[in-house]
């Protein structure tokens, strides 16, 4: 069983460390298909071992879901993430790259929007920073919005707080499909 575990903070550390095995991984599994050309589709690729990425995390740095979540989508084995505890912010995100994704009964999965540090900058680097932090919420929102069952209303309700999603909300939402 091939398994990655994400626990704590995503940080420079952690990226760098589930990267390198998402690219091990990718390589293994572009070898196997290479020999067996018959495999066109996602579906034909059950000989593939599948991925299990284990989950529990405060979140951290945005930049560091989208390197991960982008590496995931183009291995070719299922991928299967489970959380545990806590899924927080970017852990919450991390989630949803699972084409499935399980949960512990007594996991909370946290949702909120973007945030940065502004420290004491010029105005010109917060107006910068505003526009990028926007693209990157609404590319956010795309992939919750595309991944399960919450709309851009439920997110908007949630604009200015934390949302914790309990495990039987998480269910009707299809944040996951049901328990480990």
């Amino acid at each position: 069983m091939r398994t990655i575990n994400i626990i704590g903070e995503i940080n420079d550390k952690t990226i760098k460390d589930v990267l390198e095995k998402i690219f091990e991984i990718e390589k293994e599994d572009n070898k196997i298909l290479k020999a067996n050309s018959k495999m066109l589709l996602k579906t034909d690729h059950k000989e593939l071992e599948d991925l299990t990425i284990n989950i529990t995390s405060v979140g951290g740095l945005v930049y560091g879901f989208n390197a991960i979540y982008d590496a995931l989508s183009k291995l070719k084995c299922k991928v299967i993430t489970r959380g545990f505890g806590l899924c927080a912010s970017a852990g919450f995100w991390l989630m949803l790259a699972g084409d499935e994704r399980y949960a512990g009964k007594n996991t909370r999965f946290l949702y909120h929007t973007l945030g940065y540090d502004n420290g004491y900058d010029m105005l010109q680097f917060h107006k910068e920073r505003l526009e990028t932090s926007e693209k990157l919420q609404k590319n956010l929102e795309k992939i919750i919005i595309e991944k399960t069952n919450i709309t851009q209303d439920m997110l908007d309700e949630h604009i200015k707080d934390d949302w914790n999603i309990f495990f039987d909300e998480a269910v009707k939402l299809n944040v996951i499909q049901g328990e480990i």
